[in-house]
Protein backbone atom coordinates (compact mmCIF):
# COMPACT_ATOMS: atom_id res chain seq x y z
CA UNK A 1 0.00 0.00 0.00
CA UNK A 2 2.79 2.23 1.00
CA UNK A 3 3.29 5.35 3.23
CA UNK A 4 1.04 7.60 3.79
CA UNK A 5 3.06 11.01 3.66
CA UNK A 6 2.57 14.70 4.92
CA UNK A 7 4.90 16.59 2.63
CA UNK A 8 7.05 13.79 2.49
CA UNK A 9 8.06 13.44 6.26
CA UNK A 10 4.98 11.97 8.50
CA UNK A 11 3.67 8.29 8.62
CA UNK A 12 0.94 6.99 8.17
CA UNK A 13 -0.38 6.64 12.45
CA UNK A 14 0.75 10.20 13.45
CA UNK A 15 -1.54 11.85 10.21
CA UNK A 16 -4.70 9.36 11.21
CA UNK A 17 -4.34 10.51 15.03
CA UNK A 18 -4.12 14.10 13.48
CA UNK A 19 -6.55 14.46 10.92
CA UNK A 20 -8.93 12.47 13.62
CA UNK A 21 -8.00 15.18 16.30
CA UNK A 22 -9.41 18.29 13.75
CA UNK A 23 -12.30 16.18 12.55
CA UNK A 24 -13.50 16.12 16.19
CA UNK A 25 -12.48 19.77 16.96
CA UNK A 26 -13.50 22.07 14.11
CA UNK A 27 -14.65 19.41 11.15
CA UNK A 28 -18.47 19.05 10.54
CA UNK A 29 -18.28 16.70 7.52
CA UNK A 30 -21.11 16.75 4.41
CA UNK A 31 -22.83 13.23 4.90
CA UNK A 32 -21.32 11.05 2.49
CA UNK A 33 -23.46 8.10 1.40
CA UNK A 34 -21.17 6.95 -1.44
CA UNK A 35 -17.55 5.99 -0.76
CA UNK A 36 -14.81 7.11 -3.66
CA UNK A 37 -13.61 4.14 -5.55
CA UNK A 38 -10.87 3.73 -8.35
CA UNK A 39 -12.79 4.21 -10.63
CA UNK A 40 -15.47 6.97 -9.98
CA UNK A 41 -15.92 9.97 -8.16
CA UNK A 42 -19.06 10.51 -5.60
CA UNK A 43 -21.09 13.96 -6.27
CA UNK A 44 -21.71 14.13 -2.62
CA UNK A 45 -17.93 13.31 -1.37
CA UNK A 46 -17.41 16.80 -3.54
CA UNK A 47 -19.87 18.48 -0.25
CA UNK A 48 -17.24 17.63 1.66
CA UNK A 49 -13.46 17.35 -0.37
CA UNK A 50 -12.35 20.26 -2.31
CA UNK A 51 -9.14 19.22 -4.39
CA UNK A 52 -6.47 21.60 -4.67
CA UNK A 53 -4.36 22.35 -7.18
CA UNK A 54 -1.43 20.18 -6.04
CA UNK A 55 -3.66 16.62 -5.74
CA UNK A 56 -3.99 17.31 -2.20
CA UNK A 57 -7.61 17.31 0.04
CA UNK A 58 -9.25 20.26 2.19
CA UNK A 59 -11.80 19.15 4.61
CA UNK A 60 -15.03 22.08 5.04
CA UNK A 61 -17.12 22.60 7.54
CA UNK A 62 -20.68 24.51 6.66
CA UNK A 63 -19.40 27.14 8.55
CA UNK A 64 -15.91 27.57 7.49
CA UNK A 65 -13.24 25.66 5.56
CA UNK A 66 -10.43 24.33 7.52
CA UNK A 67 -7.09 23.23 5.54
CA UNK A 68 -6.40 20.12 7.48
CA UNK A 69 -3.46 18.60 5.88
CA UNK A 70 -2.06 17.95 1.96
CA UNK A 71 -2.94 14.26 1.51
CA UNK A 72 -0.88 12.16 -0.70
CA UNK A 73 -2.35 8.87 -0.55
CA UNK A 74 -4.53 6.63 -3.35
CA UNK A 75 -7.69 7.89 -3.79
CA UNK A 76 -9.92 5.23 -2.99
CA UNK A 77 -8.86 4.83 0.58
CA UNK A 78 -9.97 8.73 1.11
CA UNK A 79 -13.57 7.23 2.18
CA UNK A 80 -10.99 5.29 5.64
CA UNK A 81 -10.49 9.12 6.91
CA UNK A 82 -13.52 10.94 5.46
CA UNK A 83 -16.94 8.81 4.68
CA UNK A 84 -17.80 9.68 8.40
CA UNK A 85 -21.45 10.44 9.28
CA UNK A 86 -22.76 14.21 9.33
CA UNK A 87 -22.43 15.37 13.33
CA UNK A 88 -24.87 17.70 13.06
CA UNK A 89 -24.07 20.86 14.57
CA UNK A 90 -26.91 22.45 16.71
CA UNK A 91 -27.17 18.33 17.94
CA UNK A 92 -24.05 18.45 19.05
CA UNK A 93 -24.18 21.62 20.73
CA UNK A 94 -27.03 20.49 22.76
CA UNK A 95 -25.27 17.19 23.87
CA UNK A 96 -23.76 18.36 26.89
CA UNK A 97 -27.07 20.18 28.22
CA UNK A 98 -28.90 16.98 27.23
CA UNK A 99 -26.50 15.09 29.59
CA UNK A 100 -26.46 17.47 32.14
CA UNK A 101 -30.12 17.34 32.58
CA UNK A 102 -30.18 13.80 32.74
CA UNK A 103 -27.73 14.04 35.12
CA UNK A 104 -29.72 16.13 37.33
CA UNK A 105 -32.53 14.06 37.12
CA UNK A 106 -30.64 11.29 38.81
CA UNK A 107 -30.96 9.37 35.57
CA UNK A 108 -27.31 8.53 35.85
CA UNK A 109 -27.77 7.84 39.99
CA UNK A 110 -27.35 3.99 39.78
CA UNK A 111 -23.58 4.14 37.99
CA UNK A 112 -22.75 7.22 40.40
CA UNK A 113 -23.75 4.90 43.23
CA UNK A 114 -22.15 2.23 41.61
CA UNK A 115 -18.96 3.89 41.05
CA UNK A 116 -19.12 5.46 44.85
CA UNK A 117 -19.61 1.89 46.29
CA UNK A 118 -16.68 0.24 44.25
CA UNK A 119 -14.25 2.73 45.41
CA UNK A 120 -15.63 2.65 49.13
CA UNK A 121 -14.82 -1.19 49.07
CA UNK A 122 -11.25 -0.78 47.26
CA UNK A 123 -10.34 2.34 49.10
CA UNK A 124 -11.80 2.22 52.51
CA UNK A 125 -13.50 -1.61 53.49
CA UNK A 126 -10.66 -3.99 52.96
CA UNK A 127 -7.83 -1.53 53.95
CA UNK A 128 -8.88 -0.55 56.82
CA UNK A 129 -10.05 -4.15 57.55
CA UNK A 130 -6.59 -5.74 56.80
CA UNK A 131 -4.80 -2.87 58.69
CA UNK A 132 -6.96 -2.35 62.06
CA UNK A 133 -10.06 -4.41 62.26
CA UNK A 134 -8.51 -8.11 61.51
CA UNK A 135 -6.04 -8.53 64.57
CA UNK A 136 -9.34 -7.21 66.99
CA UNK A 137 -11.91 -9.37 65.84
CA UNK A 138 -10.97 -11.84 68.71
CA UNK A 139 -11.38 -8.95 70.94
CA UNK A 140 -15.07 -8.65 69.84
CA UNK A 141 -15.74 -12.43 69.97
CA UNK A 142 -14.61 -12.15 73.56
CA UNK A 143 -17.18 -9.95 73.91
CA UNK A 144 -19.80 -12.03 72.40
CA UNK A 145 -21.94 -14.60 74.63
CA UNK A 146 -20.90 -18.07 73.89
CA UNK A 147 -24.24 -19.07 72.40
CA UNK A 148 -23.86 -17.13 69.74
CA UNK A 149 -20.33 -17.79 68.71
CA UNK A 150 -21.30 -20.99 66.49
CA UNK A 151 -23.96 -18.46 64.54
CA UNK A 152 -21.22 -16.08 64.37
CA UNK A 153 -17.66 -15.72 65.68
CA UNK A 154 -15.94 -12.71 64.32
CA UNK A 155 -12.47 -13.93 65.09
CA UNK A 156 -13.64 -16.70 62.24
CA UNK A 157 -16.32 -15.01 59.86
CA UNK A 158 -14.11 -11.98 58.15
CA UNK A 159 -15.75 -12.15 55.46
CA UNK A 160 -19.12 -11.00 57.18
CA UNK A 161 -17.53 -8.46 59.22
CA UNK A 162 -16.20 -7.03 55.93
CA UNK A 163 -19.87 -7.14 54.32
CA UNK A 164 -21.44 -5.28 58.07
CA UNK A 165 -17.95 -2.85 57.77
CA UNK A 166 -18.85 -2.08 53.48
CA UNK A 167 -22.33 -1.25 54.58
CA UNK A 168 -21.59 1.57 57.70
CA UNK A 169 -19.38 2.70 55.34
CA UNK A 170 -21.49 3.20 52.60
CA UNK A 171 -24.43 4.52 55.05
CA UNK A 172 -22.08 6.77 56.51
CA UNK A 173 -19.90 8.32 53.94
CA UNK A 174 -22.72 8.63 51.82
CA UNK A 175 -25.14 10.10 54.24
CA UNK A 176 -22.41 12.40 56.63
CA UNK A 177 -20.12 12.95 54.62
CA UNK A 178 -21.45 13.88 51.43
CA UNK A 179 -25.22 14.29 51.52
CA UNK A 180 -25.43 16.17 55.19
CA UNK A 181 -22.23 18.75 54.16
CA UNK A 182 -24.09 19.60 51.49
CA UNK A 183 -27.18 20.09 53.46
CA UNK A 184 -25.28 22.68 55.49
CA UNK A 185 -25.28 25.07 52.73
CA UNK A 186 -29.45 25.25 51.90
CA UNK A 187 -28.81 28.51 50.07
CA UNK A 188 -26.45 27.02 47.53
CA UNK A 189 -28.14 22.73 47.40
CA UNK A 190 -32.39 24.01 47.45
CA UNK A 191 -32.10 24.15 43.99
CA UNK A 192 -31.32 20.56 43.37
CA UNK A 193 -33.73 19.17 46.01
CA UNK A 194 -36.55 17.54 45.24
CA UNK A 195 -38.87 19.73 47.32
CA UNK A 196 -36.55 22.54 47.39
CA UNK A 197 -36.27 24.15 50.87
CA UNK A 198 -38.60 21.54 52.37
CA UNK A 199 -35.51 18.60 52.47
CA UNK A 200 -33.79 20.19 55.21
CA UNK A 201 -33.61 19.34 58.92
CA UNK A 202 -33.31 20.95 61.73
CA UNK A 203 -30.28 20.31 64.31
CA UNK A 204 -32.59 18.90 66.62
CA UNK A 205 -34.47 16.98 63.94
CA UNK A 206 -31.28 15.34 62.61
CA UNK A 207 -29.88 14.39 65.87
CA UNK A 208 -33.17 13.00 66.71
CA UNK A 209 -32.72 11.20 63.18
CA UNK A 210 -29.42 9.71 63.96
CA UNK A 211 -30.38 8.27 66.99
CA UNK A 212 -33.10 6.56 65.91
CA UNK A 213 -30.78 5.29 62.90
CA UNK A 214 -27.63 4.31 65.57
CA UNK A 215 -30.11 2.42 67.72
CA UNK A 216 -31.25 0.08 64.64
CA UNK A 217 -27.61 -0.67 63.09
CA UNK A 218 -26.25 -0.81 66.56
CA UNK A 219 -28.86 -2.91 68.58
CA UNK A 220 -31.51 -4.32 66.31
CA UNK A 221 -29.92 -4.94 62.91
CA UNK A 222 -28.07 -8.30 64.61
CA UNK A 223 -31.83 -10.17 65.05
CA UNK A 224 -31.80 -10.29 61.25
CA UNK A 225 -28.00 -10.50 59.89
CA UNK A 226 -26.37 -13.00 62.30
CA UNK A 227 -29.29 -15.50 61.43
CA UNK A 228 -29.11 -14.65 57.25
CA UNK A 229 -25.31 -14.60 58.05
CA UNK A 230 -25.67 -18.40 59.48
CA UNK A 231 -28.00 -19.24 56.35
CA UNK A 232 -25.12 -18.31 54.34
CA UNK A 233 -22.64 -20.03 56.03
CA UNK A 234 -23.93 -23.05 56.10
CA UNK A 235 -25.38 -23.21 53.06
CA UNK A 236 -29.50 -24.23 54.31
CA UNK A 237 -30.96 -22.44 51.15
CA UNK A 238 -28.21 -24.26 48.88
CA UNK A 239 -28.67 -28.16 49.75
CA UNK A 240 -25.36 -27.55 52.49
CA UNK A 241 -22.63 -26.47 49.79
CA UNK A 242 -19.87 -24.49 51.17
CA UNK A 243 -19.49 -20.73 51.74
CA UNK A 244 -17.97 -19.17 48.97
CA UNK A 245 -14.36 -17.96 50.93
CA UNK A 246 -12.26 -15.11 50.77
CA UNK A 247 -9.47 -16.83 49.09
CA UNK A 248 -11.55 -18.18 46.40
CA UNK A 249 -10.69 -16.38 42.97
CA UNK A 250 -13.29 -13.56 41.59
CA UNK A 251 -15.47 -13.88 39.01
CA UNK A 252 -16.54 -10.39 37.25
CA UNK A 253 -19.23 -12.22 35.19
CA UNK A 254 -20.50 -14.09 38.45
CA UNK A 255 -20.34 -10.74 40.29
CA UNK A 256 -22.87 -9.35 37.96
CA UNK A 257 -25.28 -11.75 37.73
CA UNK A 258 -25.61 -11.72 41.86
CA UNK A 259 -25.46 -8.13 41.29
CA UNK A 260 -28.78 -8.61 39.46
CA UNK A 261 -30.28 -11.41 41.88
CA UNK A 262 -30.17 -8.87 44.63
CA UNK A 263 -31.43 -6.00 42.82
CA UNK A 264 -34.41 -8.34 41.93
CA UNK A 265 -34.77 -9.79 45.69
CA UNK A 266 -34.78 -6.47 47.02
CA UNK A 267 -37.17 -5.04 45.01
CA UNK A 268 -39.95 -7.81 45.23
CA UNK A 269 -39.07 -8.30 48.93
CA UNK A 270 -39.18 -4.01 49.71
CA UNK A 271 -42.04 -3.76 47.64
CA UNK A 272 -44.26 -6.67 49.30
CA UNK A 273 -43.05 -5.35 53.01
CA UNK A 274 -43.95 -1.44 52.43
CA UNK A 275 -46.61 -2.29 50.46
CA UNK A 276 -48.16 -4.40 53.31
CA UNK A 277 -46.77 -1.60 56.17
CA UNK A 278 -49.09 0.75 54.45
CA UNK A 279 -51.74 -1.23 55.62
CA UNK A 280 -54.23 0.97 58.68
CA UNK A 281 -53.62 -2.33 60.58
CA UNK A 282 -49.60 -2.04 60.40
CA UNK A 283 -49.30 1.76 59.51
CA UNK A 284 -50.50 3.34 62.67
CA UNK A 285 -48.13 0.94 64.77
CA UNK A 286 -45.07 0.23 63.01
CA UNK A 287 -44.48 2.72 59.39
CA UNK A 288 -46.02 6.20 60.69
CA UNK A 289 -42.66 6.29 62.25
CA UNK A 290 -40.67 6.06 59.14
CA UNK A 291 -43.22 8.60 57.32
CA UNK A 292 -42.41 11.21 59.97
CA UNK A 293 -40.47 13.32 57.27
CA UNK A 294 -42.66 14.36 54.17
CA UNK A 295 -39.41 15.68 53.03
CA UNK A 296 -36.34 13.24 54.10
CA UNK A 297 -32.55 13.83 54.56
CA UNK A 298 -30.46 11.15 53.49
CA UNK A 299 -29.91 10.43 57.04
CA UNK A 300 -33.12 9.09 57.29
CA UNK A 301 -32.99 6.19 55.61
CA UNK A 302 -32.97 3.71 58.39
CA UNK A 303 -35.51 6.16 60.89
CA UNK A 304 -37.96 3.36 61.18
CA UNK A 305 -39.57 1.05 63.78
CA UNK A 306 -37.10 -1.70 64.45
CA UNK A 307 -39.86 -3.99 63.35
CA UNK A 308 -40.02 -2.23 60.10
CA UNK A 309 -35.98 -1.89 59.91
CA UNK A 310 -35.41 -5.21 60.75
CA UNK A 311 -38.23 -7.33 58.30
CA UNK A 312 -38.56 -4.39 55.44
CA UNK A 313 -35.37 -3.04 55.07
CA UNK A 314 -32.57 -5.26 56.67
CA UNK A 315 -33.88 -8.36 55.29
CA UNK A 316 -34.08 -7.20 51.93
CA UNK A 317 -30.50 -6.36 51.89
CA UNK A 318 -29.23 -9.52 53.27
CA UNK A 319 -31.28 -12.35 51.82
CA UNK A 320 -29.76 -11.99 48.41
CA UNK A 321 -26.03 -12.86 49.28
CA UNK A 322 -27.34 -15.22 51.82
CA UNK A 323 -29.58 -16.86 48.43
CA UNK A 324 -26.58 -16.56 45.76
CA UNK A 325 -23.74 -17.48 47.79
CA UNK A 326 -22.17 -14.41 46.14
CA UNK A 327 -17.99 -13.86 46.25
CA UNK A 328 -17.55 -11.76 49.68
CA UNK A 329 -16.00 -8.75 47.72
CA UNK A 330 -19.76 -9.01 45.65
CA UNK A 331 -21.64 -9.24 48.66
CA UNK A 332 -19.21 -6.46 50.26
CA UNK A 333 -20.19 -4.31 46.77
CA UNK A 334 -23.78 -5.27 47.57
CA UNK A 335 -24.20 -4.08 51.09
CA UNK A 336 -22.33 -0.97 49.87
CA UNK A 337 -24.12 0.23 47.05
CA UNK A 338 -27.61 -0.88 49.31
CA UNK A 339 -26.76 1.56 52.27
CA UNK A 340 -25.51 4.63 49.75
CA UNK A 341 -28.65 4.03 47.34
CA UNK A 342 -31.14 4.16 50.28
CA UNK A 343 -29.46 6.76 51.22
CA UNK A 344 -29.37 8.70 48.09
CA UNK A 345 -33.06 7.87 47.97
CA UNK A 346 -33.75 9.66 51.22
CA UNK A 347 -31.11 12.44 50.65
CA UNK A 348 -33.71 14.68 48.52
CA UNK A 349 -31.06 15.22 45.89
CA UNK A 350 -32.00 14.89 42.16
CA UNK A 351 -28.44 13.42 40.76
CA UNK A 352 -28.41 10.88 43.70
CA UNK A 353 -32.05 9.55 42.41
CA UNK A 354 -34.33 10.80 45.23
CA UNK A 355 -37.48 11.98 43.19
CA UNK A 356 -38.88 8.46 43.15
CA UNK A 357 -38.95 8.05 46.58
CA UNK A 358 -39.29 11.95 47.83
CA UNK A 359 -42.90 11.29 46.21
CA UNK A 360 -43.87 8.46 47.94
CA UNK A 361 -42.98 10.30 51.15
CA UNK A 362 -44.92 13.95 49.94
CA UNK A 363 -47.82 11.93 48.56
CA UNK A 364 -47.87 7.91 50.26
CA UNK A 365 -49.80 5.79 47.86
CA UNK A 366 -47.03 5.67 45.26
CA UNK A 367 -43.52 4.29 44.61
CA UNK A 368 -43.62 1.95 46.84
CA UNK A 369 -40.53 -0.06 46.02
CA UNK A 370 -36.67 0.60 45.32
CA UNK A 371 -37.00 1.07 41.77
CA UNK A 372 -39.92 1.52 39.61
CA UNK A 373 -40.55 -1.97 38.05
CA UNK A 374 -42.99 -3.07 40.74
CA UNK A 375 -44.77 0.20 40.73
CA UNK A 376 -45.05 -0.26 37.11
CA UNK A 377 -45.47 -3.38 37.06
CA UNK A 378 -48.98 -3.04 39.62
CA UNK A 379 -49.63 0.08 39.06
CA UNK A 380 -48.39 2.07 42.06
CA UNK A 381 -46.52 4.26 39.91
CA UNK A 382 -46.16 8.18 40.91
CA UNK A 383 -45.93 9.63 37.11
CA UNK A 384 -48.56 9.34 34.83
CA UNK A 385 -51.10 9.72 38.43
CA UNK A 386 -53.53 12.08 38.72
CA UNK A 387 -51.11 13.88 41.87
CA UNK A 388 -48.34 13.84 39.36
CA UNK A 389 -50.50 15.85 36.95
CA UNK A 390 -51.94 17.79 39.32
CA UNK A 391 -48.34 18.65 40.79
CA UNK A 392 -46.85 19.16 37.31
CA UNK A 393 -49.32 21.87 36.45
CA UNK A 394 -49.03 23.63 40.06
CA UNK A 395 -45.28 23.46 40.67
CA UNK A 396 -42.54 25.00 39.08
CA UNK A 397 -40.38 22.54 36.63
CA UNK A 398 -36.97 22.12 37.80
CA UNK A 399 -34.68 24.37 36.89
CA UNK A 400 -32.43 21.69 35.29
CA UNK A 401 -35.68 20.87 33.14
CA UNK A 402 -35.30 24.67 31.40
CA UNK A 403 -32.35 24.21 29.84
CA UNK A 404 -32.47 24.37 26.49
Amino acid sequence: MGTLAVDGRASLAPLLCKVMLDVGRVIDLGHTRECLNPDTESSSTENALSLSHRGGMRMRSDTHTSMVRRLAFPQHLSFIVFHIPRARGPAMQRAPTLAFKALMRGDAAPALIAIFSAAVVKFVVVPLYEASLRARAPVLASLLPAHVLPYYDPSRDHAFNMMLLAALAGYFIMSFCICSVLDLSPRLTARFKVQGEKNYFTVAEWLYTVSVCAANVFVFSWVATVPCWHVQRSGLLRHGSAVTALSEPFEFGSAVIDFMWHILIIEVWFYTTHRALHHPALYKHVHKLHHMWKAPTAVACMFAHPIEFLVGNTLGVVLGPALTNAHPYSSMFWMAFALASTSGAHSGYFVFGAESHDRHHEFFDYNFGVSVFMDKLLGTEFDGSGPAKRLKGKRAEPWHEKLM
